[in-house]
């Protein structure tokens, strides 16, 4: 039977998901929190989950678990049937499965998986992964793109020189973060940098969002309006921009134990901004009490991925988009 979900269900989607899955369950909640979800019940017990949700206008997302005891027995069709009848209108529909696992072993597929813990609990079956493309290759989706999801266990980095970096006494005081032969002025978000702040994560990420036809290619549009403006100002602690010689050249932002992203400003790359920032946000996010904090990198975008693995982030596992389009051949431009 599916059906609707109902708060009296989380324990034991959170307990199935778990069985299968290395995704951060504080990440697995807020997920569904986001999704219009359905689940899959008989006799009383969870079998899956499907979870729907408008990402943009002329983008959809559909995310489909099902538990590793009840796979290969129709309950993942049924849950996408049953979720491809809330996406109305045309555009692009993504998914997400999981293909890879690394030293941090598990396995399945984000909110949306398709993979399955093996007997030792080390990696994902290789049958598994074939099993995810197939599924939604047979219903027209196609590979986008991969992104690693990684773990830092490293401790405290010797790089940064000084006291442990807190935030000044005073509103918008300035971090001073000692690099190698450079160095950063680091303050929380500011709304009086708001347009500067939007223009360096629009062009700074256009590039890779353009060659990974991420919609739309350049965020500043998106990121200018009144909404996004009071959401930058509600999370300033979470938020920083990073100046040299008094100009903007970076920003950063956390959210939870994860570092959401990191920028350097176009012309300021290559010259070790990205280090710093990084570091920065690793010692602020263990000061926070999160001991092993993640970050995700999309596959492809090298100079992140290198920079992480050499400052000591694991492999915890891959995770594949995939995606199709419906209606006309120009929707969701």
């Amino acid at each position: 039977m599916i059906r609707d979900f109902l708060p009296e269900d989380l324990e034991g989607l959170v307990r199935m998901f778990q069985a299968g899955d290395n995704t951060p369950i504080a990440s697995f909640r807020r997920a569904l929190e986001a999704y219009s979800v359905m689940v899959d019940e008989a006799r009383g017990r969870l079998r899956g989950f499907v979870g729907t949700r408008e990402e943009k206008p002329g983008e959809r997302d559909i995310r489909l678990y099902v538990d590793p005891a009840h796979r290969r027995r129709g309950v993942g069709r049924r849950l996408f049937e049953a979720g491809m009848e809330r996406l109305t209108g045309s555009g692009r529909i993504t998914a997400k499965y999981r293909t890879d696992a690394g030293g941090g072993g598990g396995a399945a597929g984000g909110i949306g998986g398709a993979g399955a813990r093996d007997a030792s609990g080390a990696g994902l079956r290789r049958e598994d992964v074939s099993d995810a493309r197939a599924f939604y290759a047979g219903r027209e989706f196609e590979v986008w793109y991969d992104l690693d999801e990684l773990i830092y266990r490293g401790g405290r980095r010797p790089d940064l020189a000084g006291p442990v970096m807190t935030l000044g006494p005073s509103e918008g005081a300035p971090l001073e973060v000692p690099g190698i032969g450079l160095s950063l002025d680091i303050r929380p978000y500011d709304d009086r940098h708001f347009e500067a702040y939007v223009r360096l994560v629009g062009d700074t990420f256009e590039p890779m969002r353009r060659s990974h036809d991420f919609r739309p290619h350049n965020v500043r549009e998106m990121n200018s309006t009144p909404e996004r403006r009071d959401y930058f100002v509600a999370h300033r602690d979470d938020i920083f921009l990073a100046f040299g010689e008094g100009t903007l050249v970076g920003e950063a932002a956390v959210e939870g134990d994860s570092i959401d992203d990191i920028g350097v400003a176009p012309g300021h790359q290559g010259q070790g901004y990205g280090r710093i920032l990084t570091l920065f946000c690793l010692d602020l996010l263990l000061n926070r009490g999160y001991p092993h904090p993640r970050t995700s990198v999309v596959v492809g975008n090298e100079p992140a991925r290198g920079l992480y693995y050499r400052l000591g982030f694991e492999l915890v596992q891959t995770n594949e988009w995939a995606c199709r389009r419906t209606g006309s051949a120009g929707a969701g431009e």
